[in-house]
């Protein structure tokens, strides 16, 4: 064990500390990249598919500060709904919904299968109608527009992200035994 003898902690000294336990160093990093490894090769790829559509409501648009078309985000997130007048399972489960702008809603459905995230986007742009129609005695007051359908889904997992992540997870393995050996040094060097 390398002495402190004057008790105080200088970053030369903890550099030689760290020399001295480099084999810790080591084992926590190949922890690191054995645990991101196992993680990336269990990790099921996904794809995602988007559609972007508008609701327009001309008398519920009219000086409404907050966006009136919000119930619409829970509508296309029901599973009883989706799965009744779309034909949609777990709607809730897979389906991302967000307003970008008053009344434009961007719809993501997430799959393990690029074909059924596709299908599943189209089924939507086929039955928005229907559902709001469905829903809503006054729907016929409601323009809906279709602004973007994707027919190609795309991955959601990227080879740069799983790079991204091993290298992350063995840096703060590296970092974690640098954090462990200088709690070691640091109360050597108290004594």
């Amino acid at each position: 064990m390398i002495k402190n003898t004057d008790n105080r902690f200088t970053f030369k000294n903890y550099i030689k500390y760290l020399k001295k336990y480099w084999v810790l160093v080591v084992i926590f990093a190949i922890i690191g990249i054995i645990g991101s490894l196992l993680f990336v090769s269990n990790n099921k790829v996904t794809y995602s598919a988007n559609i972007k559509i508008m609701i327009y409501n001309a008398e519920a648009d009219q000086g409404s500060a907050v966006s009136p078309y919000l119930q619409f985000k829970e509508i296309l997130t029901s599973n009883i709904l989706m799965e009744d007048k779309v034909g949609i399972e777990d709607a809730s489960g897979r389906l991302e919904v967000k307003e970008s702008n008053r009344g434009v809603f961007t719809i993501t459905d997430t799959e393990s299968n690029p074909e059924k995230a596709v299908d599943n986007i189209k089924k939507i742009g086929d039955n928005i109608q229907a559902l709001i129609n469905g829903t809503y005695s006054d729907a016929y007051k409601y323009e809906i527009t279709v602004l973007q359908l994707d027919q190609q889904a795309t991955p959601s997992t990227s080879t740069k992200k799983n790079i991204l992540m091993c290298a992350m997870a063995t840096f703060s393995m590296i970092i974690l035994a640098a954090i462990i050996i200088f709690i070691k040094f640091d109360f050597s060097t108290e004594k």
